[in-house]
């Protein structure tokens, strides 16, 4: 009856997909799992259920692509191929917005390759996606000091060590900023 049934046919193949998703899930791979929901919900578009199923497993997709690329632009720039390791960081940006580790890093790779204004906005992102981190405060304060603003810079510095105290480089750069004579 389900093979003559057109509506059953439907039925029972938005039922196969939901369950390969949902097991996709399960297991962690996210990429799959977000292909087969949102081929169903494009079957079911006023099912909420999986609507919901769908939506998360695009936003773990994103964040596990995200993490993925964040990781190659750590290697490029452990390699020293900064302009690499600044693409990885950005398209880890793209895939998932939220990551500031990427964007942190990124605003630092930029810094450090002598490109202030990809810092500027690589910072902001990190501020933008992370307010109360630690990171995104230490790459602002070290964009603001690379700018010349020293005194931005040194509060900036500060608040990213409360946060969270372990930044070395972020003491490090405090301390010179404090006592300007140390460089």
């Amino acid at each position: 009856m389900q093979r003559q049934n057109p509506v059953l046919q439907r039925a029972g193949r938005v039922g196969e997909l939901v369950e390969r998703g949902r097991a996709a899930l399960a297991e962690g791979r996210f990429a799959q799992a977000a292909a087969d929901l949102v081929v169903a919900q494009g079957l079911e578009p006023r099912n909420a259920e999986i609507a919901a199923l769908a939506a998360e497993a695009r936003r773990k997709a994103g964040q596990a692509k995200g993490m993925e690329l964040y990781r190659k632009g750590l290697e490029a720039e452990a390699l020293g191929r900064i302009p690499a390791a600044l693409e990885s960081y950005r398209a880890a940006l793209e895939a998932d917005p939220t990551l500031v580790r990427a964007a942190a890093q990124g605003a630092k790779a930029a810094l450090d390759a002598g490109d202030v204004a990809a810092g500027r906005e690589l910072a902001d992102r990190a501020l933008r996606a992370g307010p109360r981190s630690g990171v995104a405060h230490e790459a602002h304060g070290l964009v603001l000091e690379a700018e010349g603003n020293k005194k931005d810079a040194k509060q900036a510095l500060e608040r990213a060590l409360e946060l969270d105290p372990t930044l070395d480089r972020a003491k490090e750069r405090l301390k010179k900023l404090r006592w300007g004579f140390l460089g």
